[in-house]
């Protein structure tokens, strides 16, 4: 399958060969890349970032999406994550934990952030992936692609390109810094635009950071080589959300706790517990119409929320990844969920 793909993309030479090897209408891909207007093309929205500000998502239209989600399946099926890449790769049955568990029990835990992903992933740094090796397709075929894979320039947040897309062009930063994290002790994964650096050493290298007055708790300051490979690769450093975590404080890695075992944090079980103890006390309809104006507060609203159950389901299904099945607190919760689901379902035959 991978070599046939891999030959199918080589072998392209014209936009009607795109077409077919898409699965789509040529005459529909070239309106929608080359005619339409970009009002036509995506559906701009904004939601609630998971801190502060907004995120805008530019959504493709149907046909864009589905050309897009074609040409992602196929390059997945070439793309060969290094072990150090965790987000957006097919086959990691749960790559949170995964990534998290490379920095597990460390002495120091350091998370990087970029600023704007998939912005700085411009037009013509997806037609220089195209044109050059290992595609080597030719001018019209890359620029065609290019088009299909960005939105006024840039990857677009809501393409099902983007991630597959951005995993490649990071490559040649994920080898740069694979390796200045193994010539000083450290080890490295990136999980989208998160990357983290931990080690086992009593002071973390100063080849990859240093905190300004020497002591855990001071700011950090990344070094001039990590600076300098953040550079020669486009990507900017959103030093906001710079953190070095020492094993004496709570160390997070995408979000989940890795300090003597993978964990999620307290919040995420006090709000589980919160929301099952409502549909406890009060019902589950006076509990759900609670839950949805208190999720219409931080999410967005262009679509449907989901329910308060499956809210609650998808909790539980994230504690079970991180904890294990046989987990006591996953258990404890597990076993209330079914106790009031087998309630509401008695009470509403």
């Amino acid at each position: 399958m991978t070599l046939n793909t891999w030959t199918q993309l080589r072998g392209l030479t014209d936009r009607n060969d795109l077409a077919d090897f898409l699965g789509v209408s040529y005459k529909r891909l070239i309106w929608h890349l080359y005619r339409s207007n970009s009002t036509q093309r995506y559906r701009n929205f904004s939601i609630p970032k998971k801190t502060t500000g907004m995120r805008t998502i530019s959504e493709p239209n149907p046909f864009l999406k589905s050309a897009q989600r074609s040409l992602s399946n196929k390059l997945s099926e070439v793309y060969r994550a290094p072990p150090y890449v965790f987000g957006f790769v097919l086959g990691k049955r749960n790559p949170l934990v995964e990534n998290a568990r490379m920095h597990l029990r460390k002495e120091w835990v350091l998370n990087l952030d970029l600023e704007d992903f998939f912005g700085s992933i411009t037009f013509q740094r997806v037609y220089g992936l195209f044109y050059g090796a290992p595609f080597n397709l030719n001018a019209s075929i890359a620029s065609t692609l290019a088009h299909m894979c960005t939105h006024e320039g840039r990857l677009a947040q809501g393409a099902p390109t983007s991630p597959i897309i951005s995993n490649m062009i990071s490559l040649r930063m994920d080898g740069a810094f694979a390796r200045l994290a193994a010539a000083n002790s450290c080890f490295y994964s990136r999980y989208a635009d998160d990357l983290t650096f931990s080690s086992s050493v009593k002071v973390f290298p100063s080849a990859i950071a240093a905190t300004s007055d020497g002591s855990l708790g001071g700011t950090p300051t990344i070094s001039s080589d990590i600076e300098l490979i953040l550079n020669n690769n486009g990507f900017t450093l959103n030093r906001n959300k710079l953190r070095l975590q020492h094993k004496n404080n709570r160390q997070l890695v995408t979000g989940l706790v890795v300090n003597r075992k993978i964990n999620v944090r307290r919040k995420y079980v006090r709000n589980l517990r919160s929301v099952m103890h409502k549909w406890e006390v009060m019902g589950y309809d006076a509990a759900e119409d609670v839950f949805q104006n208190d999720f219409l507060k931080h999410r967005r609203t262009d679509r449907d929320p989901p329910s308060m159950w499956r809210h609650i389901r998808g909790k539980l299904e994230f504690l079970k990844n991180v904890r294990g099945e046989h987990d006591v607190l996953f258990q404890t919760y597990w076993k209330k969920f079914r106790h009031l689901d087998e309630a509401l379902v008695s009470g509403r035959e």
